[in-house]
């Protein structure tokens, strides 16, 4: 029995698909892709305030990038893409509106960190993310090019934000990934086998984020294990310095040391502000949006090739839900209540955790 009001509901839905689609462009092109929604032939300038926004993967949450787009002024956001992909994110943050236009750049080798309107629209952007991708391809392509040059012009003054391996370039140490990924356990039994790869000073030290490695899709892909393992080799090759044993009081931590690291689940994203201060949202409320941080400030007790890693205990805060104000960046501490705070043993690649049930997560 043929519907009236379906068939017009359809007709509707349809109308809308395509002025959405009206509004975007798309050109494939040897060395990238791009898409672009919006104003797409002209540029503006607007106020921009600096923000971070760390994106633990899968679903990122619309509070993040409407955040982003408050900070902008409402100008150019630019997405950038390592490895194969599609319009998704053109499309869906220019329709939440407030963005003069939306570029998506999808990188598809070296040659595109020298192309002219790659280059163009990063040095011109009011906003710039890091989607998700290779994170090998987000090294080589970037490290020591014209595309790198362009994002340090601006990375300080206007949001920017990545996510799963967009979020690996975060931080003072990156995982690079040059062989692949790493699973905890390999990292645990042996924290210098050969997928575990870094980078020093990929995107320059974001502010806030000196000293610190990220890594995404935390407690969903059981990373808990290769972060300490990060960390660890940290501390254990030099990337960043530790006080010594004899100035460390009361397990103090001290933000200007030590060797950082931020787990960030699915769905979950951590917004840091101009002063250092940040929420956390995620579209996951269950209590599965969730965010770890971990410190380690002293020498592993062994991390050498062909060993099992042992460390001694690493202070770990977890916080969840949906919440503002509730890290500090320059101090690395919790400003909420009632923080799950717990401890982390590595003896001979085996975690042991303070929690009951020896809970790691």
């Amino acid at each position: 029995m043929f519907n009236v009001k379906v068939f017009f509901f359809c007709l509707i839905y349809i109308h809308l698909i395509f002025c959405l689609s009206s509004d975007c462009i798309s050109n494939v092109y040897v060395n990238y892709d791009y898409y672009c929604c919006g104003n797409c032939e002209n540029d503006v300038s607007t106020p921009t305030t600096f923000g971070i926004n760390l994106v633990g993967g899968g679903d990122v949450p619309d509070e993040a990038f409407n955040w982003m787009i408050n900070l902008s002024g409402g100008g150019d956001f630019v997405a950038i893409k390592s490895g194969s992909g599609d319009e998704y994110y053109a499309e869906h943050i220019y329709g939440l509106g407030g963005t003069n236009k939306v570029e998506l750049f999808i990188l598809n080798n070296l040659e595109a960190s020298f192309e002219l309107k790659v280059l163009e629209s990063v040095k011109n952007a009011e906003s710039l993310f890091f989607t998700g991708g290779d994170q090998w391809r987000y090294y080589s392509y970037f490290k020591g090019t014209p595309l790198q040059e362009a994002f340090l012009s601006v990375y300080d003054k206007i949001p920017v934000g990545g996510t799963s391996a967009g979020l690996a370039s975060f931080g003072k140490v990156i995982f690079s990934a040059q062989f692949n990924t790493v699973y905890s356990d390999e990292a645990l039994n042996d924290p210098y086998n050969k997928y575990m790869t870094f980078g020093v000073d990929f995107l320059n030290t974001l502010p806030f984020l000196d000293n610190t490695i990220t890594d995404s899709h935390f407690e969903q892909r059981d990373r808990m294990g290769r972060l300490i393992g990060f960390v660890s080799r940290m501390i254990q090759d030099s990337y960043v310095t530790y006080l010594p044993s004899s100035f460390v009081k009361n397990n103090t931590i001290y933000s200007d040391y030590g060797a950082k690291g931020i787990g960030i689940n699915e769905d979950t994203a951590i917004l840091i502000d101009e002063n250092g201060i940040a929420d956390i949202t995620t579209v996951n409320p269950d209590g599965s949006g969730s965010a770890f941080f971990i410190y380690l400030n002293e020498l592993p007790i062994d991390c050498y090739p062909g060993s099992k890693l042992s460390t001694p205990a690493i202070p770990v805060l977890k916080i969840s839900g949906n919440s503002t104000q509730i890290f500090d960046f320059n101090t690395w501490q919790y400003l909420g209540e009632d923080p799950l705070h717990y401890s982390l043993t590595v003896e001979r690649g085996v975690i042991k955790s303070s929690q009951k049930g020896n809970k790691i997560y």
